[in-house]
This record gives structure tokens, C-alpha cells and sequence, in this order.
């Protein structure tokens, strides 16, 4: 059988709902996320002409999700196998970013909201999983406010509130809420310096810049800073 060169979007679905691994058969889960981690490379390796290491292609300034995220559960699934170093030189390979983020989406599946099978909730596992996304990032906003909510649903309420409170009103609203709006005002002005502009190069100089910073703003209000605004009411 020729071998494929691409993750098909059947894959992709797969790594999310990887269902072998949500229910410890870690050995058919491994064989599945290995073939998809090489075919990755070679796809990556083939298209570019240039033959990529994993680590290098997790490196990447916008490095594929699917496929960090399948490397990811390979070292957890190494972890579960009782293979520590295999497991060990897979987290090593991800940033502390990566790692803390693929911790809690773990979390996420098993605490009954992301989970693709609502019979796998698990709270105790989820807490574990959170737990190791926070001994990664102590600070890290989504996993804190994920394990909150875990807490409340299970009802330990008093826990809940400290995991809101571990983060201070600067770390909530400084870099997440008010330097974003600060960024967007201030891409909507260069596009509206722009407007008013007849000659083309100061529409392209002052518009294109202006709509970049607005757009990633704007992206960093709905996703941290929507975020922070939650946990600063459940904090209080």
C-alpha cells in the first residue's frame, strides 16, 4: 500500500476524539499517533524538500496543532506505558507554552465539557491533568479558570475560589484586557489616518499596519481577555 503524505481532516477528527486513548489502550493508541506524527514529517519533509526533525517542526513559528497536539499524547501515552525517558524526551521537545496547554485540553476532555464521550467524565483525572498543566505554568489563565469551574461543578467551592484568586487584578485585566483595547484604538486610528489619505502608499503604509494590529487585538479581547473578565467576577 503507498504510503500517504498528508493528514487527512478524517485524521485530524481522529487525534481530538483519539477514543483508544480515553479508554487506556495505549498500545493501539500509540501505533495510531505514531503513523500520523511520521506522516507529518514526511508530508512537511516532501512538500518543502528538506528533511525536518520533530522538534524543528514543533519550533516553528506557527507550528501545526494537530500534530502537536498527536506528539503530545504519544509522551503521555509513553508515560502510561511505564516508558519515562520516551516520554520525557516528548514533553522535552514541546515548549513550556505547549506543554501547559495540551495538559489542560487533557483536563477539558475528561471533566465532561470537551470530552467526546460524555460516559468518560472523570473529575479526579481532570484535576490531575490541570494539576500537571499548572506545575508547567503556576499562572497560566485558562487552566486556572478551567480547574475552577471543575471545582465548583464538584462542589468545592472555597478551592474553586482560590484557583481565581491565584491571579492578581494585574496579570487579569493589565496585559489581558486594557493593553488588547489600547492595540485595537489604536490600529482603527492608523486605518482612519489611512482613509483620509489620497495617495496610496500612505493608505498601504498606515492601513495594512492598522488592520494587522486590530485584528490581533481584537483576537486577544475575545479569547484571554473575555477570559479574564470571567475569572475577575468569580474572584471577587
Amino acid at each position: 500500500m503507498k504510503r500517504r503524505h498528508i493528514i487527512t481532516s478524517k485524521d485530524r477528527i481522529g487525534i481530538k476524539n483519539n477514543v483508544s486513548f480515553l479508554q487506556n489502550d495505549f498500545t493501539e493508541s500509540q501505533k495510531y499517533l505514531e503513523e500520523l506524527i511520521n506522516t507529518f514529517i514526511s508530508s512537511q519533509s516532501a512538500k518543502n524538500k528538506k528533511q525536518y526533525s520533530a522538534s524543528e517542526l514543533l519550533k516553528e513559528p506557527l507550528p501545526d496543532k494537530e500534530f502537536e497536539r498527536a506528539y503530545f499524547l504519544s509522551g503521555v501515552n509513553f508515560e502510561k506505558m511505564g516508558m519515562q525517558k520516551k516520554a520525557e524526551e516528548r514533553f522535552n521537545s514541546l515548549s513550556s507554552n505547549q506543554l501547559s496547554k495540551h495538559w489542560r485540553l487533557l483536563g477539558e476532555m475528561f471533566s465532561g465539557d470537551s470530552s467526546p464521550d460524555p460516559a468518560l467524565y472523570n473529575a479526579d483525572t481532570a484535576l490531575a491533568f490541570y494539576d500537571r498543566s499548572l506545575l508547567v505554568d503556576s499562572r497560566n489563565l485558562e487552566t486556572l479558570h478551567q480547574k475552577g469551574l471543575l471545582l465548583e461543578k464538584i462542589g468545592r467551592h472555597e478551592e474553586a475560589k482560590s484557583c481565581y484568586r491565584n491571579l492578581s487584578l494585574k496579570e487579569l485585566i493589565g496585559f489581558n484586557v486594557i493593553f488588547p483595547i489600547v492595540a485595537f484604538l489604536a490600529g482603527v486610528c492608523l486605518i482612519v489616518v489611512a482613509a483620509n489619505y489620497d495617495q496610496s502608499w500612505v493608505q498601504w503604509a498606515a492601513g495594512l499596519p492598522g488592520l494587522i494590529i486590530a485584528y490581533t487585538a481584537f483576537s486577544m479581547i475575545r479569547g484571554k481577555g473575555k477570559e479574564s473578565i470571567r475569572v475577575l467576577f468569580k474572584r471577587l
